[in-house]
């Protein structure tokens, strides 16, 4: 993907509904692994929304997205995070916190992973990693840390 800037926000989950802190990631800036939160100034007036790619890592997600990969993949990943499409608001360069515009991928809903086609493909392995406890995902920490730095 490349260099992007990521803005952390307290969001409800469009899959599993949980509320949390989620990172969103836009290349709509300054692609300098800058990182926002709400209230935050992005410097520039020419935006109303960024486009972004937010990503929940509660543990229904963390199971739906490993599902997803072990799909296509023998392993998965570590961050196990379900994506989605979002617009973050801006209002006169600052940002708001309002996610509009969610658009889900079919691959991390429940319908979709237990078709009978798809869960065969999966059943089998996702035990190995549904049982073992989700290492917090260092790149949020690691935001979070270079938010405070930033300050």
């Amino acid at each position: 993907m490349g260099l992007f800037d990521s803005i952390i926000l307290k969001e409800l989950c469009p899959y599993c509904g949980k509320k949390s802190e989620m990172e969103f990631q836009t290349k709509d800036l300054r692609n300098c692994l800058d990182v926002f939160e709400k209230g935050d100034s992005i410097s520039t007036l020419k935006f109303h929304f960024l486009e972004s790619i937010g990503a929940c890592s509660q543990e229904p997600c963390r199971i739906r997205a490993i599902k997803r990969e072990l799909m296509y993949r023998k392993e998965a990943s570590s961050f196990g995070e379900a994506i989605f499409h979002a617009d973050i608001e801006i209002n006169k360069g600052i940002i708001t916190g309002k996610v509009k515009n969610v658009q889900i991928s079919e691959e991390y809903t429940d319908p979709w992973l237990n078709k009978k086609e798809n869960k065969i493909k999966w059943e089998k392995e996702i035990g190995k990693y549904a049982l073992k406890p989700k290492i917090d995902s260092s790149l949020l920490n690691e935001l979070k840390q270079r938010k405070s730095l930033q300050k």
